[in-house]
């Protein structure tokens, strides 16, 4: 069997009767509008209810990586805003460390939110993050800062000059981003563990519980349904891929700024650049193979999603199966590994997230249906446009360009049929898409009966940049592609081909929509709708039953007196990470905490 473009299934549910006439959302002027509300920052975040005027930093990197290298000038303004951001001192509750880049920077005055948003965010959110009734910076997210530095690596190679470009730092004084991409290398190396593993100690209890782009208390599920332990340092599997790439990238640029002279003698300067990019590359190469020893699952041939720990600081894994592993292939994770081996852990990752669990019309799953909460869809176990472009965009990177091209159909498809750039996508357990704007009670003009709840955590934001970037970007190429004569994937390794054919046996084989009606009848609509208050009644009651224990544990039974006039103490020696237990990690002498980090009795 060859895999081979087909039209769509006509056959399939549209939306009639949902008395809903929608066009297809245009990525190129919503984009212009959004960098033109970011004022200069880059691209705004969105420009919906909940995000607009904010600066969250994983979500700037994404959305400037997307526009290189056509808007050099967004992406420029993104570096400065984020350097300009950028962690210079240590404090406990917005969790800000020199070199460390921010989470989000949110301005209550220019943020137009709903008014009582605004308010509750001024008197609860900011006084506890570190803010005041203005707003707050926060440093709430592990994989912010090495996405930076994949940031500036990849503007520096259109233009180098931009490394010594100057700019004013947090606390007023100048330096230069080269400067600054080794202030964020410095925060990653220092959270290395001696177990090879990245790790991030939370300060602030209450700060956001998982600090990865799945950031919400429940978004990431063992498979028997337990929920990680935030308390305690946990190792992600999206941190050690990103640290990776961004120390190797960090080693590219400082080879590039020390060129060798041709007399033969090396400065002093280029021989200490030398030395440190070779010092970079091997904790690249200690963090790929403690991660690849660690989260790798031989009988699932797929990856756990993190590893955190019990009560007595012994290390578990995670094994539900969630998209996390699709981002390695993005990346130069891989790169250098015998063959064989990267071809292993390769074709398990596309096996796994093709499979009937993950893979949908609109998209891939965040977490596969057979780990999903029974009772309620959880943020980020939906389908992100953010998260299935970025599979999309390592698949080329791997040879699966027919894979990649599907994931991408889906995508555009979906936000055609829906008439926005959502956030994300709700898909039931029968695969049928959710409509966001689906109101309670509605029937769908056919005499069938009314629709019922689904219920979500969240209800998706509509035109988020990260979504609009993904479905611009996806255009843009597609149209290059065309002029160049089309698909490549005639040119596949014939291992590749073969695995490709294997894992799209039995499923729709997508062609690109030419209207939006087309792209309807290719997107089966579901009868239901998002029940939003029902689902953070569900998630809320889900972290009181796991979540209470484990701070009662932690702050009254081991003698730290928690609750402090209503709040967590906010003092006090931060956790310690130390060796997994499934690892063989070394006996190191300051209690296996990040290398070069001071004792406990010091901080």
């Amino acid at each position: 069997m060859a895999v081979t473009e087909r039209s769509t299934d006509t056959g399939r549910r549209g939306a009639q009767g949902l008395g809903v006439e929608r066009r297809a959302p245009a990525a190129t002027a919503v984009l212009h509008c959004l960098i033109a509300q970011a004022d200069g920052t880059g691209i705004d975040t969105s420009v919906g209810l909940l995000f607009n005027h904010t600066v969250w930093g994983r979500d700037r990197v994404i959305t400037a990586l997307d526009v290189l290298p056509e808007l050099q000038e967004a992406a420029a303004a993104t570096i400065l805003a984020l350097a300009g951001l950028q962690g210079v001192r240590s404090d406990r509750r917005s969790e800000e460390e020199p070199g460390r880049i921010h989470s989000e920077h949110r301005d209550l005055r220019a943020w137009q939110g709903p008014v009582y948003l605004r308010r509750l965010f001024g008197a609860l959110l900011a006084p506890v993050w570190g803010g005041d009734a203005d707003g707050y910076t926060t440093y709430f997210s592990s994989d912010s800062t090495p996405l930076y530095v994949i940031l500036v690596d990849e503007y520096a190679k259109l233009d180098p000059a931009i490394l010594d470009l100057a700019y004013a730092r947090k606390d007023g004084q100048t330096a230069t981003l080269r400067e600054s991409v080794r202030a964020a290398l410095c925060w990653i190396e220092g959270h290395i563990t001696p177990s090879g593993l990245v790790e991030v100690p939370k300060h602030n209890p209450l700060s956001l519980p998982p600090q990865v782009w799945r950031d919400s208390p429940t978004s990431n599920f063992d498979a028997d349904g337990r929920m990680p332990s935030f308390l305690e340092p946990i190792a992600w599997l999206d941190i050690q891929i990103l640290c990776v790439e961004a120390l190797r990238r960090g080693a590219w640029l400082l080879r590039a700024a020390a060129p060798l002279p041709e007399d033969g003698e090396l400065p002093e300067a280029t021989a200490e650049a030398l030395a440190e990019a070779e010092l970079l590359e091997e904790d690249a190469a200690q963090i790929r193979d403690a991660t690849l020893r660690c989260f790798w699952i031989p009988e699932q041939r797929y990856f756990g999603c993190a590893l955190d720990r019990d009560g007595d600081q012994r290390r578990r894994l995670l094994t539900a199966v969630q998209s996390n592993a699709g981002w390695m292939l993005a990346t130069g994770f891989l790169d250098g590994l015998p063959e064989n081996e990267s071809r292993e852990y390769v074709e398990g990752v596309v096996r796994m997230l093709f499979s009937a669990d993950m893979l949908t019309d609109v998209g891939l799953r965040g977490r596969a249906l057979a780990h999903h909460n029974l009772l309620f869809r959880n943020y980020h176990e939906n389908i992100w446009p953010v998260d299935t472009f970025m599979i999309a965009k390592g698949l080329r990177r791997q040879g699966f360009d027919e894979l990649a091209e599907q994931l991408e159909l889906r995508l555009l498809n979906a936000m055609n049929a829906l008439g926005s750039h959502y956030e994300f996508f709700v898909v039931d357990d029968d695969g049928r898409v959710v409509d966001p704007q689906r109101k309670a009670g509605s029937g769908d003009g056919a005499g069938r009966a009314r629709s019922a709840a689904l219920a979500t955590e969240m209800v998706p934001d509509r035109d988020l940049a990260w979504s609009v970037t993904a479905a611009w970007r996806i255009k843009r190429d597609r149209a290059a592609r065309a002029r160049n004569g089309g698909r490549r994937g005639a040119d596949a390794e014939e291992w590749v081909r073969r695995l490709t054919v294997e894992v799209m046996e039995g499923k729709p084989l997508l062609g690109a929509s030419r209207s939006a009606a087309e792209a309807r009848r290719a997107v089966r609509l579901s009868d239901r709708h998002l029940a939003h208050w029902l689902g953070l009644l569900f998630s809320a009651a889900t972290v009181v039953r796991q979540g209470v224990p484990v701070l009662a544990k932690k702050y009254v039974n081991v003698g730290v007196r928690g609750p402090v006039a209503g709040h967590l103490r906010l003092t006090g020696a931060p956790s310690r990470p130390a060796g997994p237990a499934c690892c063989p990690a070394p006996v190191c002498d300051d209690g296996g905490g990040p290398k070069g980090a001071p004792p406990a009795a010091a901080r």
